[in-house]
């Protein structure tokens, strides 16, 4: 008999609507398991509560303490399922990837929907999530997403309508694999080392670009405690002309990763115009290939916590 641990956060999938109050965090990880038809001579489960908190509440700091307590957790049983808010889904997923051993499987899943809608999601998903931690070709897989069916890579996977049950996605790359009748893997996962952290000491911001930007808020941040900057810039990698005195003077100081807004592609330094990815290049920005914003923050924050300041470039390219 396998034995799985079910880890509650938090989230809508653990949510009811309260009257007035809207939908708030009500249901424990017990109540949970006890809406899927699992016969318990063929799964044992446990289960750990290790907050109930809306996904918005979730903090780096918080991710690294539910690292640390699937570590704890992860020699005693054969896998672990993850619920947790759909909206830092993604971040959480990625921040797990990057820093535990890929052999025992963690999947994470969420719900789009709460009681009392019609047609909720979150108990299908958490059934599918199981399926996908009994699965042998689970094993040495790591962390992985379980939404509406579908098993995506947390590096990929991205969060894609607010409402929608089919809400999740990996634009770049697809799923992993689906859950219908069975489960099936159609990639396998690119191999990496975890990296080690002991806290989380970075300050990472997150800046978007728009038509018309200047650097009033890259300056603003400048006078602030900060350890690095990511920036969401247009197409390929460029930002507005007013941006750069901003970016030229944080890359000074801190390290400036390059993302893009763009929903699908890699951002380059193509373009040698003022402004274009390849005068950010010039001035020593970093390039974080196809990671979204959120990650490459994520991502930069481990990076800098681990004591990786002078290896950004070589860890930033597809890993």
């Amino acid at each position: 008999m396998k034995k799985i641990i079910l880890v509650s956060t938090g989230g809508t999938i653990s949510m009811m609507k309260k009257g007035e109050r809207g939908i708030v965090p009500t249901i424990r990880g017990e109540e949970l398991l006890e809406m899927i038809p699992f016969e318990s001579q063929l799964v044992e489960f446990e289960v750990c509560e290790f907050s109930n908190i809306p996904s918005p509440w979730m903090t780096p700091r918080k991710m690294l303490e539910l690292a640390n307590k699937i570590k704890s957790l992860s020699s005693i049983c054969d896998g672990l399922v993850i619920t947790h808010g759909t909206d830092t889904l993604e971040e959480t997923a990625y921040f797990l990837s990057l820093i535990l051993k890929p052999d025992c499987p963690v999947v994470m899943t969420a719900a789009m929907r709460a009681p009392p809608d019609l047609g909720l999601d979150g108990p299908r998903n958490l059934y599918d999530s199981i399926q996908v931690v009994l699965s042998e070709q689970a094993a040495g897989r790591g962390v992985m997403v379980v939404m509406n069916n579908e098993i995506f890579s947390p590096r990929e996977v991205m969060k894609i309508s607010t409402t929608s049950v089919t809400g999740f996605t990996a634009p770049n790359y697809g799923c992993w694999g689906t859950v219908d009748l069975k489960v099936m893997f159609y990639h396998q996962p690119s191999p990496q080392s975890p990296l080690e952290i002991e806290d989380v000491n970075a300050r990472v911001e997150l800046v978007k670009a728009t038509a018309g930007s200047d650097s009033r808020i890259i300056l603003g941040l400048l006078e602030q405690p900060v350890d690095g900057l990511v920036i969401e810039a247009l197409g390929r990698g460029n930002v507005p002309p007013g941006m750069l005195e901003g970016i030229e003077q944080a890359v000074s100081k801190i390290p400036v990763v390059i993302t893009t807004r763009v929903l699908q592609g890699r951002v380059a330094p193509v373009y040698g115009y003022s402004g274009g990815g390849k005068t950010l290049a010039e001035m020593g920005c970093y390039f974080a290939e196809d990671l979204s914003g959120p990650k490459a923050r994520i991502k930069l924050i481990i990076l800098l916590s681990a004591g990786k300041l002078h290896e950004l470039g070589r860890y930033f390219t597809r890993l």
